[in-house]
């Protein structure tokens, strides 16, 4: 059976490389628009949902409404969902934590340190090379969240719910400057699977 994990497009350059990685993984993948509604999801009979990354500052689009039925789409949908970059960042927002401008801004390659090898990080090693571009990060974590990993200028790289199968990361690793990025998506999939 093929699983179908379709791709939210939030407008970032990296969100084709993410349908592109699952079809390499043998998964039915394609990018949605963010005015998709549950209802949308429950007609395409998801095995699980993913939210790429965007130029938006998580704040500014809330404000303006630019963000569609993402927010609740994370909220509510009830498939394993993993959020990258500034999804990652509105993730945390939605479960009631906070996002806002970092200290550091990080761009290019950047050593993530792990902290909790979850099944997401699976494999990665107590630390890999990730490719990062952001200029706020998770702020705060959400009540019920745990962070798996953080880097010398971000204190949460990549953050899992406790009990339900929802996880974050701030790097890209649909990228191939993010060493064993692939990785990630396959432990996804091990995941949704079981």
């Amino acid at each position: 059976m093929t699983l179908v994990i379709p791709v939210v497009n939030v407008r970032g350059q990296y969100n084709h490389l993410i349908t592109r990685m699952f079809s390499e993984l043998g998964v039915k993948s394609e990018l949605i628009s963010m005015e998709t509604t549950l209802e949308d999801l429950r007609r395409m009979n998801i095995d699980a949902l993913v939210a790429g990354g965007g130029p938006q500052r998580v704040q500014e689009a809330l404000k303006q409404g630019t963000l569609g039925n993402l927010p609740a789409l994370l909220k509510d949908a009830d498939v394993p969902i993993l959020c990258i970059c500034v999804t990652h960042q509105l993730l945390a927002f939605v479960y009631g934590g906070e996002s806002g401008p970092a200290p550091a801004p990080e761009f290019g390659p950047v050593e993530v340190i792990v902290d909790e090898e979850d099944a997401i990080l699976s494999g990665m090693g107590p630390t890999f090379v990730a490719w990062l571009s952001h200029n706020d990060e998770v702020t705060r974590l959400p009540s019920g969240f745990l962070a798996l990993a953080h880097s010398k200028n971000c204190r949460v790289q990549a953050m899992k719910h406790e009990y339900r199968k929802i996880y974050g990361v701030q790097f890209h690793p649909e990228v191939s400057h993010t060493v064993k990025g692939k990785l990630v998506f396959r432990n996804f999939l091990n995941m949704v699977m079981r």
